[in-house]
């Protein structure tokens, strides 16, 4: 005999799996709605990016402190480079994650740079094949003030409980000199999300070259926010925005800066937002590449 459920519990069980389905599906940038209601639910860790010291005056209950600093290493001579993957295993197992956590990111959100410090360790994190993280859009200011009064907290954080994290290394986001020489034979496009200035080789660093890589478009990074600041703008300005700066999304891209922190934006816009199947951020960008004579480089200007 066939049975049924009453109406009532049918719907119950719908709510439940509805809210649990969409904790679980989080996507790779969270809103100050999604933040109120998962922030403490277990499996999510809150890694608060912002300097030690910001941390200790004021953090949300339950974060621990992750300073950006500690997710850029010098390495060959660079600053700014991505930590090794032995390096990352002893940071996240240090603060308590494991494989299966969901790591939300979280900035100060005062600008397109602060924001980029989470896109930034967000990459790093895809890198070793951390594949359950997300970003705070707005980072924490983008919080809303009666929200931030309630979650933000004075009190020494529990220490977590350390575990064995194992990286999975994926080169497949990771751009190198060879793979720049190698986009126009391969039909991929670079893109440079430094300033125009920079760009066009009007702005110049002591330790490059003026200039960009041949061919590359231009799309600033901090036409990638709202007025330059912490939140992502929507899906379609942003489309069109690379659009109009002659960026083809249906190529393979690489994304490039000065040291690779400002490009994180780009690259997790594309990634993301945009649905470029294939974008691979640069890590040393323009800082190694000026600095190999041998290396093309082009300025529309003479400064």
């Amino acid at each position: 005999m066939q049975r049924y459920i009453p109406t009532f519990v049918a719907v119950l069980i719908s709510i439940v799996l509805i809210g649990f389905s969409h904790a679980a599906r989080a996507s790779s940038v969270v809103d100050a709605q999604w933040f109120a209601e998962h922030a403490g639910d277990a499996g999510v860790a809150l890694l608060d990016l912002r300097p030690a010291q910001q941390y200790q005056r004021a953090h949300v209950t339950g974060s621990f402190s992750a300073p950006y600093q500690k997710w850029r290493m010098e390495r060959k001579d660079l600053s700014g480079m991505a930590p090794s993957p032995e390096q990352m295993e002893k940071m996240l197992s240090a603060l308590g994650v494991t494989a299966e956590t969901h790591i939300v990111l979280l900035s100060g959100g005062f600008s397109a740079g602060d924001l980029a410090s989470a896109t930034r360790a967000f990459w790093t994190l895809k890198l070793i094949g951390h594949d359950k993280a997300s970003i705070l859009d707005g980072g924490l200011s983008g919080l809303p003030q009666p929200l931030l009064r309630k979650l933000l907290t004075q009190a020494v954080p529990a220490k977590p409980k350390p575990t064995q994290y194992v990286a999975k290394v994926n080169n497949d986001i990771l751009a190198t000199d060879q793979t720049i020489l190698d986009a126009a034979k391969h039909h991929v496009g670079v893109n440079d999300a430094r300033s125009v200035a920079e760009y066009i080789g009007l702005y110049v660093t002591p330790e490059e070259r003026p200039g960009a890589i041949p061919g590359a478009t231009n799309v600033p990074y901090d036409w990638i926010t709202v007025n330059g600041g912490g939140k992502l703008r929507s899906a379609e300005t942003l489309r069109a925005v690379f659009a109009l700066q002659g960026v083809d999304l249906s190529k393979p891209q690489i994304t490039y800066c000065h040291t690779g922190h400002r490009a994180s934006l780009n690259w997790f816009v594309m990634r993301e937002l945009l649905g470029v199947a294939d974008v691979k951020l640069y890590d040393a960008s323009m800082a190694n590449w000026a600095r190999n004579p041998e290396r093309p480089i082009k300025a529309l200007i003479t400064p």
